[in-house]
């Protein structure tokens, strides 16, 4: 679950929160659309199933349960977004995350490096 780990350290570094943060149990919009789109990402950068994403945000600190449907939820929510032009920010958002990913180091394809320490 590697692949997972560099998303969510993009994701944090770029936002500059912690993953408990992005992980918190609120509805506050500015945490709830980084969290929304930490798992758009991660469902369109990798290979894993929604469960496993839900998974794997459990054992990182998730305090709410996140289902299949919140990450179906989350991945409308941000294509519609960047689709429709509603918020333009969130199409510089995601490109600049997937630059951080492709070119700061975290290549998706190779790495030994535990990101989740630096992401604390």
């Amino acid at each position: 679950m590697w692949e997972l780990e560099k998303v969510l350290f993009a994701v944090c570094s770029y936002y500059k929160i912690s993953r408990f943060q992005l992980f918190m149990q609120t509805r506050r919009r500015d945490v709830s659309e980084k969290r929304h789109l930490f798992l758009y990402l991660a469902k369109n950068l990798t290979p894993y199933s929604n469960k496993s994403i839900g998974d794997f945000c459990k054992k990182n600190g998730s305090q709410t349960f996140i289902s299949h449907c919140m990450i179906i939820y989350a991945e409308k929510k941000i294509s519609d977004l960047k689709d429709f032009d509603i918020d333009p920010q969130i199409s510089n958002d995601i490109s600049n995350i997937k630059d951080i990913i492709k070119y700061k180091g975290i290549d998706l394809i190779d790495t030994n490096v535990n990101l989740l320490s630096l992401c604390r």
